[in-house]
């Protein structure tokens, strides 16, 4: 349990029993050690306080509300440790389709499986009912007794059965309404959400349902649209299920069928009423017809499924909105008044720039939707509002986007970042990851069938070349390595190095154990090759002649850098990355200053901070000329290094020579460990921006010994956030010598 977790009806959380865990712990293995033998009283202590989470903003009935249930800790462990037994059975009791709870398996392989199933079908006009199952209290109504008989035929023992018996049996609630808890309630059915134990025991009650559908002896059994010797597909994610069938009515009444006796059985009774039809290929009046078989309303695509936007063709830029209007909705719940830049960068890095990560690994983002999103961030940014002009943006949002070793803010580049996690989909794929969505393509796309690709499959094909570029592969058994477009030779891509011999190629999909044979070149060419042609062949089969493939599977790593394995955080810098080295980036991002100072610094070093030269440049300024030493316009070097009235205070900070410029400060300071240097150098240009702004904004003066002090005690708080095994004496010792 999570250290934070929120305490039950005794008011005594996690937290309290690790620190007491001593004390407690010969009380508390007794009640465990009971609870195994079965014969604890959990009456007393397995109780919960139920909080109503309103599931939107505008609730107006009981049925908007969302319980959640505050458990006591005892009985909360003894389900924890049920759980952490079970959680190593799952994979092997539910089906694949099914993708909640279940460590190892993705929500976005579910989302994408469905998305291409869907426009298989409509590619090739398969008359197809997509319904989408609208459970009513999913994990409220389930059947115990149907639980224990599940429980019982797939398999658990019979003190399996009499622990999560006694766990469920035991239970008690009480309402907590404005702080108030109500009367006890007895439990009679259902699973408390916010037991640890209760998702595992849902998705087995929820898995009965995948395996009545595809239950291949009834008497007519349900079967995939697309392919006959397939079960008809059950995609579920908890108790989000999507099925996919035949637009038949003997189809749809068998499946009805099976749904009222599923229903029955569980207590899980599916809410025709809110549920989705989505018919394909199918007319009106047909699809009307099977409607009312079901009892539902008929729809149409785009649907929203797993939270994200569902069709079976290609999405327009439309439907992606919402997504866009997720990130803008962010603004208006944060006091962004009261937040500097550097808490605004973020908030905007942190928060905003993720609310899109969950549909950037299934959806490539348009140009239009990724600029949709960038207008919110880029005004919480500058301005700290929904939106911003030109005016309002210091320096260029391109720039902000890069790498921050490379000039940039590093705040995150929306399309950089769904190429990366599409790419790790593709990266899943090659390497023989098994989940619904590979399994489907490996299945439906081969040379022999050679089908024409869906929006969806295209979308994927399309970074192809880009993951080629950035990932090598160890030839073992050869099976899944393209003999083309692979990096698996010493010189790259052989469709880059041997253009002309691919021309000549009648199969350029071949993999390199198709290729080599018995340790020879054995490429299916043109009868006819040039002579171009005909040397780069006999250079290939020179060069390959006698490799002998493994049986090890192929490997699959990437390019450059010291990291093998394929991360997209990883591949994010390698495809910003430009190659540039940029002076002061270091000085910048490696020190102890709080981000708005580096934040501050880094508009600095583009020249943009908002001098009287830089203001009268852009026209919201009459005059450039500094208001101490009127014979100077105030731009950057002089504000901070050449104004007279600073002589003072840099004679006492840098006693070797006297800065002109930024570069030049690091050099000035005496000898410092480079983090410490650094932060001496954001220091002093942060006292004096501040000095420089109190005497024009507040008419407060301040002589070089004021703003020495302020050094003194700006570095004490700053240089604590340094990492205890740095010595600090020697910025200590500079900030002693300063006079104050």
């Amino acid at each position: 349990m999570h250290v934070s977790s929120s305490p039950g009806p005794d008011g005594f959380g996690p937290a309290f029993y690790r620190a007491f865990w001593p004390l407690l712990e010969d009380s508390v293995m007794a009640v465990l050690h009971a609870f195994h033998r079965g014969n604890a009283d959990l009456a007393r202590i397995n109780q919960a306080l139920v909080v109503l989470l309103p599931k939107k903003s505008d609730v107006t009935s009981a049925d908007g509300f969302r319980p959640i249930s505050l458990q006591k800790c005892v009985p909360k462990l003894a389900a924890k440790m049920l759980t952490t037994r079970l959680q190593g059975a799952i994979p092997t009791l539910i089906s694949d389709l099914q993708t909640g709870f279940v460590k190892g398996r993705s929500i976005t392989d579910n989302f994408l499986f469905a998305s291409e199933l869907l426009q298989c079908c409509r590619k090739r006009g398969a008359p197809t009912i997509a319904l989408k199952l609208d459970f009513r209290k999913a994990f409220d109504s389930i059947s115990w007794a149907a639980l224990d008989r599940i429980l019982d035929a797939r398999g658990f023992g019979a003190p399996w059965r009499a622990w999560m018996s006694a766990l469920l049996s035991s239970g008690r609630a009480a309402i907590l309404l404005n702080g108030v808890p109500g009367p006890w309630i007895q439990c009679k059915r259902g699973l408390r959400q916010g037991d640890p134990l209760s998702p595992y025991l849902f998705i087995i009650v929820a898995d009965l349902l995948h395996r009545m559908i595809s239950d291949a002896a009834a008497p007519l059994p349900l079967r995939h649209p697309l392919v006959d010797d397939l079960d008809c597909p059950v995609i579920q994610y908890a108790d989000d299920t999507l099925v996919l069938l035949r637009a038949e009515e003997p189809q749809v009444r068998r499946l009805k069928t099976v749904l009222d006796s599923f229903a029955s059985a569980t207590g899980l009774t599916i809410n025709y009423s809110k549920s989705t039809f989505v018919p394909i290929n199918v007319d009106a009046g047909a699809a009307a017809h099977l409607a009312g078989i079901l009892g539902c309303a008929v729809a149409s695509f785009s649907q929203t499924y797993l939270g994200l936007p569902l069709s079976d063709t290609k999405l327009p830029a439309r439907v992606l909105d919402d997504l866009a209007i997720r990130v803008e909705r962010c603004i208006p719940s944060w006091r962004v008044h009261l937040l500097n830049r550097g808490g605004r960068l973020t908030l905007t890095n942190a928060v905003m720039s993720l609310k899109p990560i969950h549909a950037m690994a299934a959806i490539r983002f348009p140009k239009s939707t990724v600029e949709r999103m960038d207008k919110p961030r880029r005004g919480m940014f500058w301005k700290g509002a929904p939106r911003c002009s030109g005016g309002d943006c210091q320096v260029a949002w391109t720039m902000a986007c890069r790498l921050k070793e490379e000039d940039g803010l590093g705040i995150i580049d929306i399309s950089t970042q769904d190429t990366c996690l599409l790419l790790k989909t593709v990266h899943k794929l090659l390497t023989g990851d098994s989940n619904p969505w590979a399994n489907w393509v490996r299945y439906w796309y081969t040379p022999e069938c050679n089908p024409s690709p869906t929006a969806s499959w295209a979308m994927f094909q399309g970074l192809l070349p880009t993951y080629h570029g950035i990932v090598g592969v160890t030839v073992g058994r050869g099976d899944s390595t393209s003999f083309w477009f692979d990096n698996w030779t010493s010189v790259g891509a052989l469709a880059t190095a041997l253009p002309a011999l691919l021309s000549h190629c009648t199969n350029s999909d071949i993999t390199v154990r198709a290729a080599l044979q018995d340790g020879m070149l054995n490429l299916p060419l043109q009868a006819r090759l040039s002579a171009v042609t005909g040397a780069e062949l006999q250079g290939l089969s020179t060069k390959l002649t006698g490799l002998q493939l493994g049986e090890a599977p192929d490997g699959r790593h990437l390019l450059w850098g010291d990291e093998r394995s394929f991360r997209s955080g990883v591949v994010y810098k390698m495809l910003k990355r430009t190659g540039c080295t940029v002076r002061l980036a270091d000085t910048n991002w490696d020190n102890f200053a709080p981000i708005r100072v580096k934040v501050f610094f880094w508009i600095l070093r583009h020249g943009n901070t908002r001098t009287r030269s830089f203001l009268h440049r852009h026209g919201a300024l009459g005059v450039e000329m500094c208001p101490f030493c009127p014979s100077s316009p105030e731009d950057i070097d002089h504000l901070f290094f050449s104004c007279p009235r600073l002589a003072a205070f840099w004679a006492f900070a840098c006693p070797v020579a006297a800065p002109r410029m930024v570069p030049e400060l690091a050099a000035s300071l005496p000898l410092l460990e480079h983090r410490l240097r650094n932060t001496a150098v954001l220091l002093l240009l942060w006292i004096v921006w501040k000095n420089c702004n109190r005497k024009i904004f507040d008419n407060i003066e301040q002589d070089y010994k004021a703003m020495n002090k302020l050094i003194v005690d700006h570095a004490k708080l700053w240089t604590s956030r340094a990492p205890r095994r740095l010595d600090c004496a020697a910025l200590e010792l500079w900030c002693s010598s300063l006079p104050v």
